[in-house]
């Protein structure tokens, strides 16, 4: 077998490909060699291999880092400019707090949703040589990792920030049960975080400020509260109701909020169910959910209770106006508004009242619901 030509600086440069999100193809053509000998060197030189790992997980953990901070509205936008008179004008936005992020992260881990610990594993202890060997610190260890994990760390950027390998962490996990007992109470308090995140996102106890700087020097701060999200109540009380009837809810931002739309309108509401809200067995949203539309003049004619029309020649109310009169304003059976479309082929005179029940209708349909 032919010696591999391989350069010392080939991990460290690998590495920083990784971490950069290049997959082995794009890897292998930076470092100007074939696809072969790229899976050639990772069986071969274990620290070519290992950068290369540690370059996608510093990938990932940016991820959930950045998963993190948008629930929480950790991430701000910047704008530079310069003035008229050359001051440098610059604007720190906070961004509104993401509810599909809150809701991702929920989902992802709902083992920690429990305030008991389900089911914690059960170590062995480690004393004598064996404890020396791994370098635990019993003091330090358990206190900075339960620190780390309430932040949202992942087990990797905890390993780093105690100074371990990835290895030596999944051991003291292994061996050490105050250590794991630490990350589990860790994981459970960032999860009461962003329940209490997702809390105020849907009650509308949440701001997001502003902050406007005149050459480095802070001028004006502007806080704005966000009003209550639909969204955000929707999926509390899904995973509420599932859990007291004990049925498992829908996961994933969608499912948990299926049905629910940012503009709810009548056009999503069956014309049969909007009927019933005038209680007069009549309603002037047709099939279609325009106003009017193939309404025949029997069911407008009950709107009013006079038998008639509610808009009478005179611009008036009730005032025993036939069905038939007003069959003929608008030419579509009945209806004083024609093609969807208020007001259409009548005079303003005859449209300046109408009464108290289609108005109410008029109103439930023209308006987004509360």
């Amino acid at each position: 077998m032919a010696k591999l030509k391989y350069d010392e600086s080939f991990p460290a440069r690998a590495g920083e490909y990784a971490a950069k999100g290049m997959n082995n193809s794009q890897i292998a053509a930076n470092l100007k060699i074939g696809s072969e000998t790229f899976y050639a060197y990772q069986r071969q030189f274990p620290e070519f291999a290992e950068a290369i790992a540690l370059g996608r997980q510093a990938v990932d953990d940016g991820m959930e880092t950045g998963m993190l901070d948008l629930a929480m509205g950790n991430c701000f936008v910047t704008a530079v400019r310069n003035s008229d008179s050359g001051r440098e004008i610059k604007t720190v936005r906070q961004r509104t707090p993401d509810l599909k992020a809150v809701i991702y992260w929920l989902d992802r881990n709902k083992q920690y949703a429990d305030e008991k610990p389900a089911g914690l594993p059960n170590p062995k202890p480690v004393s004598g040589n064996a404890a020396t060997s791994l370098k635990y610190d019993d003091e330090l260890f358990p206190a900075r990792a339960e620190i780390c994990a309430s932040s949202g760390d992942t087990d990797s950027q905890i390993a780093r920030r105690l100074g371990i390998s990835p290895a030596s962490f999944y051991n003291y996990k292994k061996h050490f049960p105050e250590f794991a007992a630490a990350l589990d109470s860790g994981r459970r308090q960032c999860y009461g975080l962003l329940r209490s995140q997702l809390l105020a996102i849907a009650t509308g106890d949440c701001t997001v400020r502003t902050e406007l700087y005149h050459d480095g020097r802070l001028r004006k701060t502007t806080v704005r509260q966000l009003p209550p999200n639909l969204k955000a109540i929707v999926y509390w009380l899904a995973q509420r109701d599932s859990k007291l009837s004990g049925s498992p809810a829908a996961s994933g931002f969608d499912n948990g909020c299926a049905g629910v739309r940012n503009d709810c309108r009548c056009e999503s509401i069956p014309a049969q169910d909007v009927s019933k809200l005038s209680g007069t067995g009549g309603c002037p949203v047709s099939s279609a959910n325009r106003m009017g539309e193939n309404t025949p003049a029997p069911d407008v004619s009950k709107l009013s209770g006079t038998g008639g029309c509610p808009v009478s020649s005179a611009g008036r109310m009730g005032e025993n106006t036939p069905a038939p009169d007003v069959s003929k304003l608008s030419g579509t059976g009945g209806c004083p508004v024609s093609s969807g479309r208020m007001s259409e082929n009548i005079p303003v005179q005859g449209v300046s009242k109408l009464s108290g029940k289609l108005m109410s209708i008029v109103s439930y349909c023209l308006h987004p619901l509360a």
